[in-house]
């Protein structure tokens, strides 16, 4: 399927006068984007499957995720202390410019993070995946990025799993939107609970899609 029958049933949408128009064309786009980002050989068919090119056609169902608590800390306001027990003693006040990142933070990720402003801070010359810049400012001692990192934990996802709808057949996905603008941050954060303890649901699969940066993680489930 292309932009034009995408484009196609949007304008058929929104000349319709059905209450739930908005939610429609919100599927529409979603299935779109997470089509293109889930690999080279999906397709969306005219009747709004999508298919993997491995089997057959699969019926999508999207739900957003809302963080339970939308007001969580930034997860790196707690990297001075974590970086300070690194180097046995933080004493000065460091200004961390990161680079965009196209996946969320994982405990293994964060740990690398960490590891990084340390050899930044040590002046060390090597490839720098996460941090652009370090800039000693005056200040308290601590660390201080560019960067909002917001928890997405496991009870954010139950609630979104809770408020899906069932599927109608065994094949059937369900697709878990994480949206950084609605939740006000720059990325996420997955603990273990999340990444490897398996969730209950009656869909075949059950996946987070981070719609801006085209993240898919695939989650672990049981019926």
């Amino acid at each position: 399927m292309d932009a034009k029958m995408i484009e196609k049933w949007i304008s058929a949408l929104e000349s319709c006068s059905a209450s739930d128009n908005n939610k429609d064309i919100d599927n529409i786009i979603s299935l779109w984007k997470f089509a293109s980002c889930y690999g080279p050989k999906t397709t969306i068919n005219e009747n709004g499957s999508f298919n993997d090119g491995k089997g057959s056609d699969i019926k999508i169902t999207f739900t957003d995720v809302a963080l339970t608590n939308a007001d969580t800390p930034n997860i790196l306001s707690t990297l001075g202390l974590n970086i300070g027990a690194g180097l046995h003693e933080l004493k000065d006040s460091y200004y961390v410019l990161l680079h965009d990142q196209k996946k969320n933070y994982t405990p293994a990720r964060l740990i690398d993070l960490e590891e990084e402003i340390i050899n930044a801070i040590h002046g060390k010359i090597i490839p720098y995946s996460y941090v652009r810049r370090l800039t000693r400012v005056n200040g308290n001692a601590g660390i201080y990025t560019n960067t909002s990192v917001k928890k997405c934990g496991r009870q954010d996802i139950l609630s979104a799993i809770n408020d899906s709808p069932a599927p109608k057949d065994d094949s059937d996905w369900l697709v878990l939107i994480l949206d950084n603008l609605s939740s006000q941050c720059d990325s996420f954060y997955f603990d273990l609970s999340v990444l490897s303890q398996p969730f209950a649901s009656s869909y075949k699969k059950v996946m987070l899609f981070d719609f801006y940066k085209g993240e898919i993680i695939d989650l672990v489930t049981i019926k």
